[in-house]
């Protein structure tokens, strides 16, 4: 007590505001999302992630925090979905994930991560339905994926154009080429820091499938090159024609020269090289590369 008393009027001031400065220094860290994201991308676990997560939404300082947030909350909710065992239990994963992306949407209507993983929720939860529920379900997810990359313009997230492309090489009323221009786009979108096997072998297991020879392949190119160059439509209407459009890392001579299954296997040589080269690899990673290696001996 003495030596407080000995002190300035500013030293005293600074010790009574120290206390809330503490406090605000913790709710600021609470929202440091790099823990989270290492137990889902790093760690694989699922459960620690939600738990970590739930923790934090409470703390949320505004609507953008919440929305960063719950679209990770909707993303784990996915996982844990995935690694459930019985048929009940997945659908109410993936109707909570649904429910934390509604929650990051109404706090923030332009955070396209929450459309992303309500459209993958609702997308495995569809998977799950009757075929008429399938159809209602397939336009919702297709107007999550529109809000994205038409809407909010997001025109370099991998995610949402593998989605987009899996939806129309399922749909039976779409167009698989589009499907497969879509593929392109999402293998030619990914992260530079991430490998994102599964998407790479996305795209060679739609181009292994169509089987189009070199010929076919060649006016399949040139078609959607002018049709692409000439389109002013929305950007899910304009890569509709991105096959064809982009330099392909994966290959040295041009595309149009080989057949949908030697530039399929072309992709997976790629998507191998890219595993050796990286030095920190993930879980998810490892498993990825585990079906790389069989479906690469499959076609061989």
């Amino acid at each position: 007590m003495h030596f407080y008393q000995n002190m300035s009027p500013q030293k005293r001031a600074w010790l009574n505001f120290a206390p809330i400065m503490k406090i605000l220094a913790i709710a600021l860290l609470t929202l440091n999302f790099t823990s989270a994201d290492n137990l889902f991308s790093h760690k694989a676990d699922y459960k620690a992630c939600l738990a970590e997560l739930q923790t934090m939404l409470p703390a949320a300082s505004d609507n953008n925090e919440k929305a960063e947030v719950c679209w990770r909350l909707a993303r784990v909710y996915l996982l844990l979905g995935d690694a459930a065992s019985d048929k009940e239990t997945k659908r109410s994963l993936y109707a909570e994930g649904m429910a934390a992306a509604n929650e990051g949407i109404a706090a923030n209507p332009s955070s396209y991560q929450c459309y992303m993983w309500r459209s993958a929720n609702r997308g495995r939860d569809c998977q799950m339905r009757p075929l008429p529920q399938q159809a209602a379900a397939s336009s919702q997810i297709l107007s999550d994926l529109e809000q994205i990359l038409d809407r909010l313009g997001k025109t370099a997230y991998s995610e949402a154009w593998e989605a987009l492309s899996q939806l129309y090489i399922a749909h039976p009323l779409k167009s698989d080429d589009a499907g497969i221009s879509y593929a392109y786009r999402a293998a030619l979108t990914i992260p530079k820091d991430e490998i994102r096997i599964s998407t790479l072998m996305w795209l060679a297991t739609v181009l292994y499938d169509r089987d189009d020879d070199a010929d076919d392949r060649a006016k399949t190119i040139k078609a959607n090159r002018e049709k692409f160059a000439a389109s002013a439509k929305s950007n899910t209407a304009k890569y509709a024609y991105y096959e064809g459009n982009a330099t392909l890392p994966w290959l040295t001579s041009s595309s149009a020269q080989l057949s949908d299954r030697e530039e399929a296997r072309a992709i997976l040589r790629y998507a191998e090289s890219k595993y050796n080269a990286k030095a920190d690899k993930t879980p998810v990673d490892r498993q990825d590369y585990t079906e790389l290696i069989k479906l690469k001996n499959k076609w061989n």
